[in-house]
């Protein structure tokens, strides 16, 4: 994920700083719910491992806590996931304000 998002051109003129947080502890020592994507890792009914996937959270001078995207993501899926948040952030973020 590290060198995707090295590399990638979304992440080349982002309005703001971008943080993704990711975790499989059972406690979130990551603090997911304060960062602009939030990556918990989770097995679902079937023992099967995806990601809980939160999005919008942030750490300013007014914290925002993340809104719950996804209960369950699978994890061949989670950079596709990714990339989509981003490119809406990257579209509507705020510029205004850096």
């Amino acid at each position: 994920m590290r060198q995707w998002t090295t590399l990638h051109p979304e992440f080349a003129f982002l309005p703001r700083k971008f943080k993704i947080a990711i975790t499989g502890a059972s406690e979130d020592r990551a603090a997911t719910a304060w960062h602009n994507v939030g990556l918990k890792l989770v097995r679902n009914a079937a023992g099967e491992l995806g990601f809980r996937v939160s999005a919008g959270g942030g750490m300013g001078r007014t914290p925002v806590i993340a809104t719950l995207m996804r209960e369950f993501l699978p994890w061949p899926h989670v950079m596709n996931y990714i990339e989509a948040i981003v490119r809406v952030y990257n579209r509507y973020g705020r510029r205004d304000n850096k």
